[in-house]
């Protein structure tokens, strides 16, 4: 079984529960959002990592006998497949039924005159101070771009090229004879004035193209009948276009709300600039204005023998992945032949790299719209997480946890004891000494902030922190400095194995003498992901499990082998065996 395939399977039956009917329209959208931002780190990660391999040796063979080109292929294949599949979701039957549901996609051109004005005012006031056009020269290079962004690729028309002084005796002609028209200035001239009567301000072309198709010959030729019908004139004039890059940018938002009498509606910012264009070129003749999106590789890792710090070494990574090369170019399936082998060249993409799409790129824009206030019968009915009936809230989680274990089931109870009991820990005087690994965290974590209150107020403060967490490697790094400035021990986990254990130690003093409570889970110590994933939480103070967790703990910290574990089993150790004997016993 090919790993990819088999991912890909998966992110199929995500699509498979947006199309299916019985759920409530705006689960579906978000769904959608979903398989299509699990499409966007596979190809970071899977399809950077064949990429990669079929530099180093392309006849390696996986589990299921494919080399790695067959699985470029097969992978390829498969993703222009799926894509097809979202966009016809979504365009067909999504944004239909949204629309019914008065949540409405719209065009400035199609606006009231007052939802116009509001959209003309945006712009100029939002928008056109924020963005700044890119244009490509020979002194100009095509700019670094941001992966996953939504950026627009201006054609314009080229600049007539300055002609050398005439002498006196040619202007003398010039001024008696009538102006006589080259065929190629007429045909420029008509080319010119075609363009004006069919496009409005700033509009890029339309036309249509499959979503996700393979771009053959045919299909990469996506552009309007009157992008055809000039490509012969502009082969006869030669580079009579020059380029220009907008990129978007992540500060102004997606999604622009309009008034409208009912409902909601809204316009992609793409579309809104796409509309002005013409305002960031003054004097200039817009000939196409054409929304695409990148994908880099994203499967560069730390070199850890190599690197002396391990900080300094995974910020080299971040910066790796910034500038690593492009593995995905999506681009409206309107877009002319020109604007595809401009961008496709320019990045050395092949046809298995260019995804048309017709509709909006990104679809991540449909979790703004899945949170839109006003429109709960189009949502699932919120679940609000329960209280533990062991928990009382009026009581300290130490004495409740000395009372007994407590097993807590997220997301259908509540995550806040995990944080609670970090932060009376901060605060407690008879605390000594608190030991958490993270992995992952919230943007705002509560349990950082307890952390270094605790540190601050002078107890023994101990981190490991993951910095190998992926995606979440610059976060980490933010936080880990962060903690140090305020007096926490920070570690970095171990070189060539990823820390992944979700433990916390507190080390309290208590009459009877050191009491160790502890907290186990299977999730991260996320607040905001643990009201949406599945996970498990053990909250106690056994004496076996507590030496067990600062044996494991201490092992990692002081990179040494672990003494033998009683109750626990950790990778790479003894935690496969075990599985394997409970597996077996089962």
């Amino acid at each position: 079984m090919n790993r990819e395939l088999s991912w890909l399977e998966f992110n199929q039956r995500v699509l498979e529960q947006a199309e299916d009917r019985s759920v409530p329209l705006l689960e579906r959208a978000k769904f959608l959002a979903i398989s299509g931002s699990n499409l966007d780190e596979f190809m970071m990660v899977r399809v950077g990592g064949l990429k990669l391999q079929f530099d180093r040796n392309a006849m390696v063979r996986d589990a299921a006998g494919l080399t790695v080109s067959q699985q470029i292929n097969a992978v390829s294949s498969r993703v222009h497949e799926m894509v097809a599949r979202q966009y016809d979701l979504l365009r067909d039957v999504l944004e239909p039924q949204l629309a019914a549901a008065e949540i409405r996609r719209v065009k400035v051109s199609d606006c009231s005159d007052r939802a116009r004005e509001v959209a003309d005012q945006r712009f100029h006031s939002d928008v056109s101070a924020v963005l700044s056009p890119h244009a490509i020269t020979h002194d100009r290079p095509f700019p670094l771009l941001q992966g996953l962004g939504v950026h627009l690729c201006v054609r314009l028309r080229a600049l007539p090229e300055k002609k050398p002084q005439a002498d006196a005796s040619d202007e003398a002609a010039t001024e008696s004879d009538p102006p006589v028209e080259s065929a190629s200035e007429s045909s420029a001239s008509s080319k010119a004035s075609t363009k004006g009567t069919r496009s409005t301000k700033g509009a890029s072309k339309t036309g249509t193209g499959k979503t996700g198709a393979a771009p053959s010959k045919k299909a990469k030729t996506a552009a309007t009948s009157d992008a055809k019908s000039d490509s012969a004139s502009e082969s006869e004039e030669g580079d009579s276009w020059q380029f220009a890059v907008i990129p978007l940018g992540r500060s102004v938002p997606r999604l622009v709300s309009m008034p409208s009498e009912r409902g909601h509606d809204y316009i992609l910012l793409e579309d809104l600039v796409t509309h002005y264009v013409e305002d960031f070129f003054p004097g200039r003749e817009v000939m196409e204005c054409v929304a695409f999106r990148i994908t880099r590789n994203a499967d560069v890792e730390l070199q850890e023998d190599g690197a002396a710090d391990l900080v300094d070494g995974m910020e080299e990574v971040l910066e790796s992945r910034r500038l690593s090369r492009v593995v995905r170019l999506e681009y409206s399936a309107a877009a002319s032949d020109h604007v595809v082998s401009f961008l496709s060249e320019v990045m050395q993409l092949t046809n298995q790299d260019l995804y048309p799409i017709d509709g909006p790129m990104d679809l991540s824009y449909l979790f703004t719209l899945h949170g839109l206030e006003g429109f709960d019968s189009l949502r699932d009915e919120a679940w609000v997480p329960q209280a533990h009936p062991s928990i009382d809230p009026a009581e300290g989680l130490f004495t409740t946890i000395a009372k007994g274990d407590v097993l807590l089931v997220h997301p259908y109870e509540r995550f806040d004891p995990i944080v609670r009991l970090v932060e009376e820990a901060a605060v407690d005087p008879d605390v000594l000494a608190i030991k958490q690994v993270l992995y992952r965290t919230s943007r705002r974590s509560p349990i950082v902030a307890a952390l270094m209150r605790a540190a601050e107020r002078g107890k023994y403060v101990s981190v490991i922190v993951e910095l190998k967490a992926r995606f979440d490697e610059a976060r980490n790094i933010e936080w880990a400095r962060e903690m140090e400035q305020a007096g926490v021990q920070v570690i970095y986990g171990i070189r060539g194995l990823k820390t992944h254990a979700k433990v916390c130690i507190i080390v309290r003093r208590e009459p009877q003498g050191i009491v160790r409570y502890l907290h186990f889970g299977t999730g991260n110590y996320n607040e905001a992901t643990a009201n949406l994933y599945s996970d498990v939480s053990l909250l106690t103070c056994n004496d076996t499990l507590g030496a067990d967790a600062t044996t494991f703990f201490n092992a990692v910290t002081g990179a040494s082998q672990p003494l033998q574990l009683q109750l626990l089993a950790a990778a790479p150790i003894t935690l496969r065996k075990r599985i394997l004997d409970l597996i077996e016993a089962e």
